[in-house]
């Protein structure tokens, strides 16, 4: 399935938009239609939103990303040794390897557990949509791009903690860390011939990363960037050029996240 990222980041873009604009002018009517009468210390608890919000146990919320995810790749010992061997004709012999970067789009859904006051729980079932590329450049200049039949999709399963600061008015600042593990699916690596590059379809994330929460008087809008870096060598062993070429082959991923609880 062919997938246009260039409707799916608009549409991501208006829905933010969309639900910030309208919720940011309800907030403003609210404290303008305030009584000047009343006292600081109840204008002061008034002006927060979601004032009980972070005494619940759960919360639930879903979430929208953009992201960016490229490989990590290691050169094998038979790259190296088939650059330095004279025998071998330019249109064979491997150069460079150059994985390349490119824009995806990431969504799911948000559990928020709370342990205390300043930590909390997150388990986030998602759903990811991926692009990555490796170009290898022979000897004679040609260009060999691999993997660009491929879109990954990946269901995954981050579990995080969240670190907090102390919450100033409607606003509080936070840190995020934990694991990401996931599968591709609808792969088609089977359909995939062996003389070209192939990848696996378990990856194992670390990830960290930091953000801030908004309180608006319906709900908690949170923009967030995080890192994601694989532990899971993707790298499938098939006798081509291509694949004995790399030692070892891991994601890297920059996303940007706009959760709404």
């Amino acid at each position: 399935m062919k997938i246009n990222y260039t409707k799916l980041v608009c549409l991501n873009f208006y829905v933010i938009l969309l639900f910030v604009a309208g919720n940011c002018f309800a907030q403003s009517q609210n404290q303008f239609q305030r009584s000047g009468s009343e006292d600081s210390k109840t204008v002061k608890r008034k002006g927060q939103n979601l004032v009980a919000y972070d005494d619940k146990l759960l919360h639930y919320g879903f979430f929208l990303a953009l992201n960016r995810s490229g490989f990590r790749s290691r050169a094998s010992s038979f790259f190296n040794a088939q650059v330095l061997d004279s025998t071998i004709k330019p249109y064979d012999k491997l150069l460079a390897i150059n994985p390349q970067a490119s824009l995806g789009f990431t969504t799911g859904f948000i559990l928020n557990v709370r342990i205390f006051d300043l930590l909390d729980v997150r388990v986030l079932p998602t759903v990811s949509f991926y692009q990555r590329f490796v170009s290898f450049r022979f000897e004679n200049d040609s260009v060999v791009t691999e993997l660009k039949q491929s879109t990954f999709s990946f269901l995954e399963l981050p579990i995080l903690m969240k670190f907090k600061s102390q919450r100033r008015n409607n606003t509080r600042m936070y840190m995020i860390a934990g694991i990401k593990p996931g599968i591709e699916v609808g792969s088609k690596k089977g359909e995939i011939q062996e003389d070209r590059l192939r990848s696996t379809t378990f990856d194992f994330n670390f990830e960290y990363g930091f953000g801030f929460d908004f309180y608006y008087p319906l709900f908690k809008f949170s923009p967030e960037i995080r890192f994601s870096h694989g532990f899971s060598n993707l790298r499938n062993r098939d006798p081509n050029i291509y694949s004995k070429s790399i030692n070892k082959m891991f994601t890297h991923t920059i996303t940007v996240y706009f959760n709404f609880e």
